[in-house]
């Protein structure tokens, strides 16, 4: 009886060991975030960032430091917004999405297109959804 509980408690601790490892394998390091809706992830486990390693969020607007002259009229006029308050509020995005996403572990899931800039993707951290 002995000799059964020792081999079950030994495949439990190995299947709890492999869970762990299968996690930590899956997740992906952020190594650049270009703006809040931009990111860099090392896929590849490299600690560089290739060209097929920038992922978008989809379906998601946010203020930015890169000007899109359409986003700010549309916003604009909308919130009651000058160019410099527009600024502001895309270094305060920016701020904080460095702040949130930087070398933080991700899972990415569900690529949805793929276009010369960057690809689409699900992005989670901690299990919940950025986008």
């Amino acid at each position: 009886m002995k000799e059964l509980f020792t081999g079950l408690f030994l495949i439990i601790l190995l299947t709890a060991f492999c869970a762990f490892i299968h996690i930590h394998e899956s997740s992906n390091s952020i190594l650049a975030v270009y703006s809040p809706t931009k990111i860099g992830i090392d896929t590849n486990n490299n600690q560089s960032i290739d060209s097929n390693e920038i992922f978008c969020t989809d379906n998601i607007e946010s203020f930015s430091l890169e000007p899109d002259i359409e986003f700010y009229k549309k916003y604009s006029s909308k919130f009651n917004l000058n160019n410099t308050e527009m600024m502001s509020l895309g270094y305060l995005a920016q701020e904080f999405a460095y702040n949130t996403l930087q070398n933080k572990k991700v899972t990415i899931k569900n690529i949805s297109k793929i276009t010369s800039e960057c690809r689409f993707a699900t992005i989670k951290i901690n299990g919940i959804n950025y986008n």
